[in-house]
């Protein structure tokens, strides 16, 4: 059973990292039952993994328990479907849970060969995103399964006349996240277990994904990577025999620079970064520089959009959710889509990121509780962090930031890729946990 419940991990991680392969190239006729494919492996992997229940904490039986009173309190005070309130609650009964089943089914070997698989495929998706940057939108490796004449639009406005690749990702979020965890193991794999993968192939792989950030035209994916390296900087700062890395690196950025500013390839990407920059601070916050604008930004949707919207929600048009809120799921993908709410924006709907979307669709007593739960469920660990040196507990260093992010209200659960991408890194994260590290 155990074997057989492992084999149902790997197809539930493997369907969410290749999920845009299906939806934008082999079958994209069948994105929408290709989309639901890995919640269905994540509810059989929830009952079939029901040996495990009995380790659940109050974290897990919390989450349990606001499932099933948020999906009460939607039939009732909110939308009133069934359907898109039982897809609404989905990550409160196989989300969390999940997490904790996951680690416990994975162990050293599993996450070391996750690992190699993840740094290989940010290899060819770096790749393909430098590849997608220099070609046209029209072109197959940069169909995206939307109107074309709406994307060339897009990039004008918003891009700096650009294209924003997104690699074998359906979106360029997932492709931020899922960078994200893959650089986690590149860094692990390099700093702490040497020997699992050759240091001049995570070189190579490193390099190529710097180039790629650069590529995206994505501010958050720009935010993440550098993010991610100053908290590696910190950590490994306080191991003596690493701390000669951290200097040559400070001599090899000015290289790359001048480098950089002397191939026209990269001089093109790094203006049209800037100029995405410039762009969004000034449509955002006119009259302000680029840099007081981006740091505005990044306060607004890190820390002040998700603290007025838990003091005062609103949703898009202005309205105030009731008490009970509108409902679960109505701010989904596919919620929005059966209840026709939103239209061709269906999974924003109500709000933009997790903050407002969990107010808006449960209310403020119920949003509260949520919030607390899927914050604290996170940050209770960066206490125990303190302590990771000492254990030996180097991949639960590396993956922390991703898990945080993840969980982080940034993310939005609403979107089936970003939720379950969540619980697959807390699943690893909580597996790491074990003292075999």
């Amino acid at each position: 059973m155990k074997s057989s419940l492992r084999i149902l991990v790997y197809l539930y991680i493997y369907s969410i990292v290749f999920d845009g392969i299906f939806r934008k190239w082999l079958l994209p006729q069948y994105s929408t039952p290709i989309m639901v494919i890995k919640q269905v492996l994540a509810v059989l992997i929830f009952i079939y993994g029901c040996k495990y229940w009995k380790y659940f904490t109050k974290w897990e039986i919390g989450s349990l328990l606001i499932g099933f009173i948020t999906f009460l309190t939607t039939l009732a005070f909110g939308h009133g479907n069934i359907y898109v309130a039982l897809y609404g609650c989905l990550p409160f009964f196989f989300g969390i849970p999940l997490c904790l089943i996951i680690s416990k089914i994975l162990y050293k070997d599993d996450l070391i060969r996750i690992g190699k698989v993840f740094v290989f495929v940010l290899f060819v998706n770096s790749i393909l995103i430098i590849a997608q940057y220099n070609l046209p939108i029209t072109h197959i490796l940069n169909y995206t399964a939307g109107d074309v004449e709406r994307i060339e639009d897009y990039a004008i406005s918003e891009l700096a006349g650009g294209f924003r690749p997104m690699g074998i990702f359906y979106h360029s979020t997932h492709n931020s996240l899922f960078s994200l965890v893959a650089l986690s193991f590149l860094l692990y794999f390099y700093f702490f277990r040497k020997g699992i993968v050759t240091k001049l192939f995570l070189i190579v792989v490193l390099v190529l994904d710097v180039v790629a950030c650069v590529c995206s035209v994505s501010r958050t994916n720009i935010f993440l990577h550098i993010g991610l390296i100053a908290f590696f900087f910190l950590v490994i700062s306080n191991f003596k025999t690493k701390r000669n890395f951290v200097l040559s690196i400070f001599i090899f950025l000015p290289i790359f620079y001048f480098f950089v500013q002397k191939t026209t390839f990269f001089t093109g990407a790094i203006e049209n970064l800037e100029n995405r920059f410039e762009n969004a601070s000034e449509a955002q916050y006119a009259g302000e520089s680029t840099l007081q604008g981006t740091l505005n930004d990044i306060w607004y949707r890190g820390i002040q959009y998700h603290v007025n919207a838990m003091i005062n929600p609103k949703t898009f048009d202005g309205s105030t959710p009731p008490f009970w809120g509108f409902g679960q799921g109505m701010s989904t993908q596919i919620g929005g889509r059966i209840l026709d709410v939103g239209g061709e924006n269906s999974g924003f709907s109500l709000a933009e990121f997790d903050g407002l979307r969990i107010m808006c669709e449960s209310g403020l007593l119920l949003g509260w509780f949520i919030v607390i739960l899927r914050l604290g469920y996170v940050l209770r660990f960066f206490f125990k962090a303190l302590h990771y040196k000492k254990r030996k507990q180097f991949m639960s260093y590396c993956l922390l930031p991703a898990f945080f992010v993840s969980f982080f209200l940034t993310t939005t659960w609403g979107n089936l890729f970003s939720a379950n991408m969540a619980f697959v890194i807390g699943g690893l994260f909580l597996a790491s946990q074990k003292d075999y590290n």
